[in-house]
């Protein structure tokens, strides 16, 4: 198994009587881009703010690289929580410097995190001439001053036009390539889909999925079956192993199944039980389907 970078144990978080983070148990493996996916309000940022030290857990404990989190913890790991917050006069360089000065990160980083960022070109120029999607990419910049081993994102790509979400995606995949292990928080689940290898998802405060993004999607298998019997083709269903539940649409059976899913064992199962079928067809679920259907 890889290494662990983050462990939380039945974190939870109130807020009077409002509970943020419930009982939450995560774990996030080295070299894994690990998304945190859930509406607004479901606890993606209170989660993050607990782990980051930015605020208490009222109960449930936490840790980075398997010890208890301290100061010198926290300098392994870059973070993104809030909207980039730089001085809009000086430089993007010259912002990057003062970051240096508060990180203890040397400067000979910062033509190299420009480069990465793609803002090699742009070094020169004032914050208040970036776009949206540069400002973004500034902020990342600066988070990978210290080369750090994960690197903590909260919504990257919230409030960015179609260029600069893109461009934003393809700097995560790009800095994952390099090793570096990355916490994203979003609640847009295509951004789930095209970045991150596994996923948490989260409503109101708890944990609804935890496992790898393509698992997620295979979780849910329908298939349709339709036979002259239907009264058999039923009974012989509900004695199938793996059988979930099933509904009769337009005299057709859509039957959901357990993972793992074989059509050609489904198949002989009715045969051999003196059934042949007129049509057999099998669904996964898509994503969106399937993340709908874990939040409603």
């Amino acid at each position: 198994m890889s290494e662990e970078i983050l462990n939380t144990q039945s974190l939870t978080r109130r807020y009077g009587a409002v509970t943020a983070v419930d009982q939450l148990s995560i774990s996030v493996r080295k070299g894994t881009v690990y998304g945190l996916l859930g509406p607004n309000g479901s606890g993606k940022t209170t989660l993050l703010s607990m782990v980051l030290g930015v605020i208490r857990p009222d109960s449930g404990s936490f840790t980075w690289f398997g010890s208890q989190p301290s100061p010198d913890t926290y300098k392994r790991v870059g973070t993104l929580l809030e909207t980039p917050n730089f001085y809009p006069h000086l430089s993007g360089e010259n912002n990057l410097k003062i970051s240096c000065m508060i990180k203890g990160a040397s400067y000979d980083r910062i033509r190299e995190v420009l480069t990465l960022t793609g803002l090699e070109g742009r070094g020169h120029h004032s914050f208040r001439s970036y776009s949206l999607g540069m400002k973004q990419r500034l902020a990342i910049a600066a988070a990978l001053l210290n080369e750090p081993e994960v690197l903590v994102l909260d919504e990257p790509t919230n409030g960015l036009d179609p260029k600069g979400i893109a461009e934003v995606r393809e700097l995560i995949k790009e800095i994952a390539s390099r090793g570096v292990t990355v916490l994203l928080a979003s609640h847009l689940l295509d951004e789930v889909e095209r970045v991150c290898t596994e996923v948490a998802i989260l409503k109101k405060g708890s944990l609804l999925y935890q496992g790898n993004v393509d698992g997620l999607r295979s979780e849910m298998v329908t298939v349709k079956l339709a036979a002259p019997d239907m009264g058999l083709l039923v009974s012989l269903l509900e004695s199938y192993a793996g059988y979930k539940a099933h509904e009769i649409r337009n005299n057709v059976a859509v039957a959901s199944f357990d993972p793992p899913f074989d059509g050609a064992a489904l198949n002989r199962h009715f045969f051999e039980n003196g059934l042949s079928l007129s049509h057999l067809e099998t669904e996964r679920e898509s994503l969106e389907k399937t993340f709908l259907k874990l939040v409603s």
